[in-house]
């Protein structure tokens, strides 16, 4: 069963009591919740990644060069990126966690 901890002045160090029905029927939704949340927010997260890659790749087809399409956006390609984080003194390996380029992939 789940338990929680109580602390009192009778017992500061904490004494380990089961969580009652309504309790254990809380942290049940709460967990719930919380994985419904986490997963909306990776969708979002994913949805923009792919709106901006979009808008990058038709704003360079229309014939603006990526450095133009970076500067009216912001969004610069996991590639450039990388490039821009090692200029500015980044290991490959910082690189490579900060923006998820791989070189050589």
């Amino acid at each position: 069963m789940t338990f929680k901890i109580e602390i009192t002045p009778e017992n500061p160090k904490g004494l380990k009591v089961d969580l009652t029905a309504e309790e254990l029927t809380q942290k049940t939704q709460d967990v719930a919740r919380a994985t419904a949340d986490k997963e909306a927010w990776i969708v979002k997260q994913n949805k923009e990644k792919t709106d901006a890659k979009a808008g990058n790749d038709k704003l360079v087809a229309l014939g603006l060069s990526q450095d133009q399409v970076t500067a009216m956006t912001g969004y610069a390609p996991p590639s450039v990126r990388y490039q821009q984080l090692i200029d500015a003194g980044h290991t490959a390996e910082e690189a490579t966690t900060i923006s998820g380029y791989k070189p050589g992939e």
